[in-house]
């Protein structure tokens, strides 16, 4: 052998979205009172939620790429399949800005003079 030559090819991963289940048992007693347990703390209320991951693409899309939030939905479910609501995704922005609220405060304090 006198050497190789090298070629590569550079590529993404295929982008899904994947479903995890939780399932709550849910028990009955003697005086037909029926109990539920508790969902995991990160479950929402609702049958489904979207997860922290999909939720961060989102804001993503829309406060750094400034895509407008009926493209961005359209954009979400053409690259992962989740068919999220122009609500969902309008929505999503004003909770993370609640969220980073608080730090947002510090910072602009922190650059008022005097």
């Amino acid at each position: 052998m006198v050497g190789f030559s090298r070629r590569q090819v550079q590529d993404i991963p295929t982008v899904t979205v994947k479903v995890t289940e939780h399932r709550t048992h849910q028990v009955r007693c003697d005086c037909r009172h029926t109990t539920t347990a508790d969902a995991p703390e990160q479950v929402a209320g609702s049958p489904a939620s979207y997860g922290p991951n999909l939720r961060a693409f989102a804001v993503h899309l829309l406060v750094f790429q400034h895509v407008p939030v009926e493209r961005a939905a359209q954009l979400i479910a053409d690259l992962t399949g989740a068919r999220v609501s122009t609500g969902w995704t309008s929505n999503v922005l004003h909770e993370a800005a609640g969220l980073v609220a608080d730090s947002l405060k510090y910072l602009w304090r922190a650059r008022m003079p005097g």
